[in-house]
């Protein structure tokens, strides 16, 4: 009797922790496409991509393109470092190091030819984020966060900083 109340408790053992690793292999991907629903909103559309590293970190990159001809920058980009602090993996607050690389058309008046003409230009930024990711069991995920930071290229036609917010939905495979 006492070896069969043994093997009953190990089965039952065994089987929870089955079943816990079953329900959690749902969010338990490593990859992650994301639409900033924020920015369409503003006429930008903007996805991301994002990869775990480990349970507390990730990488990632955010890219966007206007589809409106009023916004003046044509693309940008953010690479992205991300530590999280949440109970599940790659979920909750999270700290953010990042990099910007944008590019934007300036009209000009050129006083020798007294036109206007339409000069482009880049920037390059470092910055720092904060926001927090919500997961549902089926791997959903919802994300609101900021960014800033400082740009090194470009001061002439770009400002000294940069700022990005956003509420992103997307999903975890």
């Amino acid at each position: 009797m006492k070896k069969l109340f043994c093997l009953l408790a190990i089965i039952c053992i065994s089987l929870a922790g089955l079943s816990q690793e079953v329900s959690n292999s749902r969010i338990a991907g490593k990859n992650e496409i994301k639409l900033n629903a924020a920015y369409l909103l503003a006429e930008y559309f903007e996805f991301s991509y994002e990869r775990t590293l480990s349970e507390r970190s990730a990488i990632g990159i955010s890219a966007g393109l206007p589809f409106s001809r009023d916004i003046d920058i044509k693309f940008s980009t953010f690479p992205y470092y991300r530590m999280y602090f949440g109970n599940k993996p790659t979920g909750g607050f999270f700290l953010e190091t990042n990099m910007l690389y944008a590019n934007k058309d300036f009209d000009e008046f050129n006083s020798v030819t007294f036109m206007d003409e339409t000069i482009n230009e880049s920037t390059f930024g470092i910055g720092l984020g904060i926001g927090g990711k919500f997961l549902t069991a089926d791997g959903w995920i919802g994300e609101i966060f900021v960014r800033g930071g400082r740009n090194f290229i470009s001061e002439d036609y770009f400002s000294d900083g940069y700022i990005s917010a956003g509420i992103s939905f997307g999903k975890r495979f």
